[in-house]
């Protein structure tokens, strides 16, 4: 920090998910820097991507990004977006007498799983909720109030764990065990960056943290110069 400005080192890199999400949690600290609605929803859905994909190095298995908007290629209503989920986790269906036809994704974001080569349900699965707003512990626990439901929709052979992902860390030890609690297991900044690992990411996600990374530093520099 210098001048009350934040400076990258020139060493960071342009695609780096911990510098992205740096980016998205100083926006508390720089409102200057004037996100608008339309970004701020494409931000959230990249940064989505990203718990996706080091969700996949996490489990060392598989995941889907099954958050509203949903990606391309996944079913919009909500039901059949169930069944999708179902034939890929390969766990049975539930029942679907309890949803509303407006429901988007139920508190789901992200859901991953490591498979066993039989293919057989009863195996590891991780439902995960992010939130990347300066309120975001205010969103730990919705998808535990909801889990109730997605064990109606899904009949899971082995009861899933639920996460809270948040481009955020927390150092202490007390709103940890809070997160803890109220939200699964904490996928913080240090967590996704380290499950992301060196692997590479897709070309959409890369292409889309490398333009973050830029658009939000460019940002920042013009509040250093102002």
């Amino acid at each position: 920090r210098r001048d009350n400005a934040l400076i990258l080192p020139d060493s960071a890199s342009k695609s780096s998910p911990y510098v992205f999400q740096l980016l998205i949690s100083i926006q508390v600290e720089y409102p200057e820097i004037r996100i608008s609605e339309a970004e701020w929803n494409w931000l959230a859905k990249t940064f989505e991507r990203l718990v996706t994909f080091a969700a996949v190095g996490q489990m060392n298995g598989k995941a889907m990004n099954v958050g509203a908007p949903r990606e391309q290629g996944l079913p919009i209503p909500f039901h059949v977006c169930l069944e999708h989920i179902c034939n890929e986790v390969k766990e049975n269906r539930g029942s679907w007498d309890v949803f509303s036809d407006d429901m988007k994704d139920d508190g789901l974001d992200v859901i991953a799983w490591s498979p066993f080569p039989d293919g057989r349900p009863g195996k590891p699965v991780l439902m995960v909720q992010c939130a990347i707003g300066e309120h975001y512990a205010r969103k730990a626990g919705q998808l535990k109030g909801l889990l109730g439901d997605w064990e109606s929709y899904i009949d899971w052979a082995v009861k899933p764990l639920i996460g809270f992902a948040f481009p955020f860390t927390c150092s202490k030890a007390k709103p940890w065990r809070m997160l803890s609690g109220r939200g699964g297991v904490v996928l913080d900044r240090l967590r996704i960056a380290s499950a992301a690992g060196t692997r590479t990411p897709t070309q959409l996600l890369d292409s889309e943290i490398s333009t973050w990374n830029i658009v939000l530093s460019d940002r920042l520099e013009r509040i250093r110069l102002s």
